[in-house]
């Protein structure tokens, strides 16, 4: 989770025309526009998750998760009842996703099937992005405000540690062999974590990146690309010692990073109104092959990695007034995910 990116008059603009008509015109070479998916309801919204097994899409928007079948491009139903939820997390194994409340400090419970909430555990302060990780077969929370992770047992559903990290907590991904890794924004740092363990491994300066937020990572070479929304850079880093390869230039405010191991791509959602895809042409060496627009605000996203398909959310946003201080204010009823496909 990070701070939105507030429109500007240009921006403004630019969004009206868009929200208007039905599809953004772009050229049709690499990724465009295939669907605007309106949903219902008002308020903040942050990561989205896909489940490729179940072809969910679990949209996060306020204190409600909104899911999206990805074959048919449907809103299918609907969780209510949370308080800021952030994340999602899904264990397909036992049927069950997490998702993180920041506003209470909670990790909700649901049923994969039927969408029906069955508990919840307490978490840390500001639980934001949550993962499950199939070695340790655990899910972790991490929770923003609080510094430190809370672990789950899923097959339990009970917590089986915290993990004191410090500093703001953003998003993270594991290795499938033992190790987390997570972003600490307000550090510029990348943290790795013991997942059996459950204590700090390495403490990763990542400069001069400013502000980590997405974090993705290349299993095959060992590659952890970190978005830095503070300075526009994508931070490539050594998984293994934590150096910093190569830095890549990418939009402003991003808060999402995902990688496509079949098409060796980076993909950050930039919340000036972008998207960046980044080609991987060895675990040295990469460049941007194309700049997508999308819209302002749209600053997470999630990659179905069967389609190659890439979704990302945002609202339309109002004027702001002349000669005021005050700030453009999400348009009530404008909330929508859209579906870019390759």
């Amino acid at each position: 989770m990070k701070k939105q990116i507030v429109p500007t008059a240009v921006m403004l603009m630019a969004i009206s025309v868009i929200f208007s008509s039905p599809i953004i015109a772009q050229s049709m070479s690499g990724y465009h526009l295939s669907k605007s998916i309106h949903i219902d309801g008002n308020g903040s919204w942050d990561y989205l998750i896909a489940d490729s097994k179940t072809r969910q899409l679990y949209v996060t928007h306020s204190d409600t998760i909104s899911v999206i079948n990805m074959d048919s491009g449907k809103v299918v139903g609907e969780i209510g009842g949370l308080s800021r939820a952030h994340g999602v997390a899904v264990v397909d194994a036992l049927g069950l996703g997490y998702i993180s409340n920041g506003g209470s400090d909670k990790i909700t419970i649901f049923d994969l099937k039927n969408l029906e909430i069955k508990a919840s555990l307490p978490a840390g302060k500001n639980p934001d992005a949550i993962i499950y990780d199939p070695f340790s077969k655990r899910v972790f929370a991490f929770n923003h405000s609080g510094g430190d992770v809370t672990v789950i047992d899923p097959a339990e559903n009970k917590i089986v540690g915290t993990i004191n990290v410090g500093g703001e907590l953003e998003y993270g991904v594991s290795d499938e062999n033992g190790a987390i890794f997570v972003n600490v924004e307000d550090r510029n740092e990348i943290v790795k974590i013991d997942s059996i363990n459950l204590n700090v491994l390495s403490r990763w300066s990542i400069a001069p990146c400013e502000a980590p937020t997405g974090i993705a990572l290349d299993r095959e070479t060992h590659r952890l690309f970190s978005s830095c929304s503070d300075n526009a850079m994508l931070a490539v880093v050594n998984a293994d010692d934590g150096h910093l390869v190569t830095e890549v230039k990418i939009g402003e405010g991003s808060d999402g990073t995902r990688f496509d191991p079949a098409t060796k791509q980076i993909i950050t959602s930039n919340g000036e109104g972008s998207l960046s895809i980044i080609q991987e042409d060895n675990a040295d060496s990469y460049h941007v092959v194309q700049t997508v627009k999308t819209l302002p605000g749209a600053r997470t996203l999630e990659v179905d990695l069967d389609t190659h398909r890439i979704y990302t959310a945002t609202s339309q946003f109002s004027p702001a007034l002349k000669n005021s201080n005050s700030r453009p204010e999400r348009l009530e009823g404008t909330f929508r995910v859209m579906e870019f496909t390759p």
